[in-house]
């Protein structure tokens, strides 16, 4: 179990997309705990969901809708939220750098951590600069890094990460 959160070794290409695809599962508690904060902040808030007026008082004011939902972003919350979220973030920055370190022999010697932080940056600009035609452009060259990183051949024969 320890060698999936470390960062040494490297992974093949199916072993990266596969890991992306058990990061996304372990997505699900995380979800499943904001909407269990969000579900207490509407019940703390005393509003009755099984009440048909007090959805339309909701459908008529999205306003309120809207606080109710910032409500829950308490420094306690966000605390919580990040401590569950945290195991699955470490679990596919290892993921990547894993699979860096395969392609690196091939593609880029001795350049792992440089491509990683580029990775990085690519990734923490693309949800920065939401809009325009800037965030197109990244969103186009992270697409193009992770099908890069699912289909590129590494020299390596017996992955052991």
């Amino acid at each position: 179990m320890r060698k999936y959160f470390q960062f040494t070794e490297t992974i093949s290409g199916l072993n990266y997309f596969l890991r992306i695809l058990f990061f996304i599962v372990l997505l699900i508690p995380v979800m499943i705990l904001f909407l269990f904060l969000v579900g207490k902040e509407i019940m703390a808030s005393g509003i009755d969901v099984m009440d048909p007026s007090a959805v339309s008082e909701i459908e008529s004011d999205p306003g309120l809708a809207l606080e109710l939902l910032t409500g829950t972003f308490t420094t306690g919350n966000i605390i919580i939220l990040f401590l569950a979220f945290l195991p699955g973030l470490w679990f596919i920055l290892a993921a990547v750098y894993k699979r860096l370190s395969a392609l690196q022999v091939r593609f880029f010697p001795g350049r792992v951590k440089e491509v990683f932080a580029f990775y990085i940056i690519i990734d923490f600009l693309g949800f920065y600069l939401s809009n325009g035609t800037i965030s197109w452009i990244l969103f186009i060259i992270g697409i193009a890094l992770e099908i890069f990183m699912i289909f590129g051949n590494s020299n390596i024969k017996d992955h052991k990460g």
